[in-house]
């Protein structure tokens, strides 16, 4: 049996003005530990912005005129354009929202962070929590992922 090595390549891009941002080695670590589970080559991209940036996105896509901590854009291919299926998709963060939350959670920020990174992960590999069993399934594979890494069941 051929031993195959997934290349993942990460790349983050720091938008904000926000102080209180996880160092690099951090937000490639928990990247990569939502995606355990991938077992082909991707690209992913983290960018960090800030709360007016995150309203504009939430507001475009989303169609709530509000900062939210994470955005998750899969990537589509364009019909009639040819795609090497690498990209996985983009994450977007919005460092002062998931700075404020951990504050009012009681939450560690450090624990938080990778939560909200995971969960912006697991959005663009398909997962979701429209209703009760998809959200049941990604909080499970989050708290074992959070588990792995050392961190607490964010739901408890």
């Amino acid at each position: 049996m051929k031993n195959t090595k997934v290349m993942i390549n990460i790349y983050l891009q720091n938008a904000t003005s926000e102080k209180n941002i996880p160092h690099e080695r951090l937000l490639q670590n928990w990247t990569l530990a939502a995606l355990a589970e991938q077992h082909k080559d991707g690209e992913i991209t983290v960018l960090i912005v800030d709360a007016d940036e995150m309203q504009n996105l939430n507001k475009k896509y989303r169609y709530q005129n509000k900062a939210t901590n994470v955005l998750a854009f899969p990537f589509s291919p364009f019909d009639n354009i040819e795609s090497n299926d690498t990209v996985i998709g983009d994450v977007v963060i919005c460092g002062a929202v998931v700075n404020a939350e951990a504050k009012q959670q009681q939450k560690g920020q450090e624990a938080h962070w990778a939560h909200i990174i995971i969960h912006g992960v697991l959005h663009l590999l398909g997962y979701a929590h429209d209703n009760a069993q998809q959200a049941s399934i990604m909080q499970a594979i989050e708290v074992e992922r959070l588990k792995e890494l050392g961190y607490v069941n964010p739901y408890i």
